[in-house]
């Protein structure tokens, strides 16, 4: 569960209370980018991690510091929050209108000295938002990252610092299904798309270093889409145009806390990097249509990501950071897109999670 807990941990550890609320303009020649800002009153920060036209998705930071999943209907400063009896921290990671999936701490976790928690796979589903608990049988820990058509996926664990184990759900925590291949020792799903599924496995004979990949439902199907010429790479997400993610070229850094990631675009046959010359590294997170959104960093630290957007080449580069309320953010990021409309994440300069809609033309 670390990919995950990374973020989450850096959510709850916000102690300052402020309310805020901003728009901004910029982007690059030929393209212009409006972003609107928000920290929901009474919180204590938010992030927007998936949108589709009609909705987004994330979390919020409640008073005591807990996470609480939340959707957005209208505004970023407006959320609604799912509060769930019997869990005490809860965030949603993606949504196709009929249902939201994510992850969950029950209100008994036994919390370890360490990132690895005891997370469920959670999902809410219909006008009520119906929660289901995803969390399979005999598990340590699990989480769902992306849904599609009744279709859940993510990952787990089975035991305790154990190796992630890629899973497909379509519904219940009985419907799950590991599609790790047996040349893999370990994998991910990251998202899912009219039944095809992509994220990252890890070869039995490399444990340590990750590959993209794309299923189709079992294990069986299994194909490696780790490009010629780069080291390590995951998929991250799907769209008409093909997939998007991350690769990192024979000889850069593949060190976890600053590795040398080159945004890639694997359109059919082909695989476009779409890095930022000049640029330290750089990570798409989602597509839609004909642009792809993440970030790059022009130094060395993860923590100065700017949060940017592509159309299909690295000199497309739009900067969306440059859109921001001019002072006080740290760092930004694009996690979704949706039509002409962005969503992601900054943090301000009190260390704030605050959410960011950006729209497009």
């Amino acid at each position: 569960m670390r990919r995950i807990v990374a973020y989450l941990s850096g959510v709850v550890v916000i102690f300052c209370l402020v309310t805020c609320g901003g728009s901004g303009s910029g982007g690059a020649a030929g393209t212009n980018v409006t972003a609107v800002t928000a920290i929901p009153a009474g919180t204590l920060g938010a992030l927007i991690r998936s949108a589709t036209q009609y909705e987004e998705v994330g979390a919020v930071i409640e008073a005591d510091n807990s996470s609480k999943a939340a959707i957005y209907f209208t505004s970023p400063a407006v959320p609604v929050v799912l509060s769930q009896a019997g869990y005490s921290n809860t965030d949603l990671f993606d949504t196709d209108n009929q249902q939201e999936v994510g992850l969950a701490l029950t209100s008994s976790a036994v919390i370890p000295p360490n990132d690895d928690l005891p997370y469920h796979a959670i999902l809410f589903q219909g006008p009520q938002h119906t929660f289901t608990d995803l969390h399979p049988a005999g598990y340590y820990s699990s989480a769902a990252k992306a849904v599609n058509n009744g279709q859940q996926v993510g990952f787990g664990e089975v035991a305790f610092g154990g190796p992630t184990l890629p899973l497909l759900w379509t519904g219940s925590a009985a419907s799950v299904k590991n599609l790790l291949p047996p040349t893999a020792s370990a994998g991910v799903l990251n998202d899912v798309s009219a039944g095809i599924q992509v994220g990252f496995i890890k070869p039995a004979a490399q444990p340590t270093v990750k590959h993209a990949g794309v299923w189709h439902g079992t294990a069986g199907t299994f194909q490696d889409i780790n490009p010629a010429g780069y080291q390590e790479s995951d998929a991250f997400s799907i769209g008409s145009l093909g997939y998007v993610g991350y690769g990192i070229p024979n000889g850069d850094s593949t060190d976890p806390l600053a590795p040398q990631t080159h945004a890639l675009l694997w359109k059919g046959s082909t695989v476009i990097d779409l890095h930022p010359a000049g640029a330290f590294s750089s990570s798409a997170y989602a597509i839609s249509g004909n642009i792809q959104v993440g970030s790059y960093n022009t130094q060395q630290d993860p923590k100065l990501g700017r949060a940017c957007m592509w159309k299909g080449s690295a000199g497309s580069l739009v900067d969306l950071d440059a859109s921001l309320p001019k002072g006080g953010y740290v760092w930004s990021l694009a996690t979704g897109v949706a039509g002409n409309k962005i969503v992601g994440y900054a943090v301000n300069n009190q260390d704030i999670f605050v959410a960011v809609v950006w729209t497009i033309g």
